[in-house]
């Protein structure tokens, strides 16, 4: 079931369709939830995805390559 706003696998395929064009890596900024097989989509496609909380200020990875890159981005602030 998807809420309102929850990101799906078709704004994934958008998303890597446009990088794939000019030879770019996607990232995806879902201010809502993001639906598992679209998680699992953008694994599959190489699309990172993270997740922001506007109220409390924070960002997130969601999918593998989302939280890889968010711990290399906190490595490097160390």
């Amino acid at each position: 079931m998807n809420k309102r706003g929850n990101l799906e696998v078709e704004l994934v395929e958008r998303a890597a369709t446009v990088a794939a064009a000019d030879g770019r890596r996607g990232l995806v900024f879902a201010r809502r939830g993001v639906m598992p097989d679209a998680r699992m989509r953008a694994d599959e496609l190489g699309i990172a995805i993270f997740g922001f909380d506007p109220q409390g200020g924070t960002l997130d990875g969601v999918n593998l390559l989302g939280r890889e890159l968010f711990a290399n981005a906190q490595t490097r602030q160390d």
